[in-house]
């Protein structure tokens, strides 16, 4: 489910991509684990209560679905997906933040405001960029760094 959402997140499908994320965090709720071996009765073996497979895929989907952080040989492009999510099981915020996010020489506090897949503001440390620039944060930035990104 993890890799299908990313996918959809970057193809513009936000729907596929909600769908897709409430799914898996259903499955972690099931049983307080995002184990993906069940038996037939729906119970799980405790030998395999720490699979990673399922949980890489969710933080994946935060990373590169919802904060759209797509890594590249010049740094990190951000096209966030943010859902607005209508139901019983979750509500998304208007504004969401990652903190304290280590990346090479640098530590990011990213911050997404709206709701969509449409980036209107992009700003690293209060500066805009420039609308050339693909929402970059550049390889080579040190220290603290503050994105704040507005989507609609």
């Amino acid at each position: 489910m993890g890799y299908y959402a990313i996918a959809a997140a970057r193809n513009g499908r936000p729907d596929i991509f909600s769908t897709q994320m409430v799914r898996l965090m259903e499955l972690s709720e099931r049983n307080n684990t995002f184990a993906e071996f069940y038996e037939l009765d729906k119970s799980f073996p405790a030998k395999r209560r720490r699979q990673l497979w399922s949980n890489t895929a969710f933080l994946s989907m935060v990373y590169k679905g919802v904060f759209g952080m797509q890594f590249t040989v010049d740094g990190i492009v951000f096209s966030p997906t943010k859902p607005h999510l209508h139901d019983d099981f979750v509500r998304t915020n208007e504004m969401i933040s990652l903190l304290n996010v280590r990346y090479r020489e640098a530590v990011l506090d990213i911050h997404v405001k709206g709701y969509g897949t449409e980036t209107r503001a992009f700003h690293i440390n209060g500066v805009s960029s420039a609308t050339d620039a693909k929402n970059l944060l550049k390889a080579s930035a040190t220290g603290r760094q503050v994105i704040e990104i507005e989507v609609w």
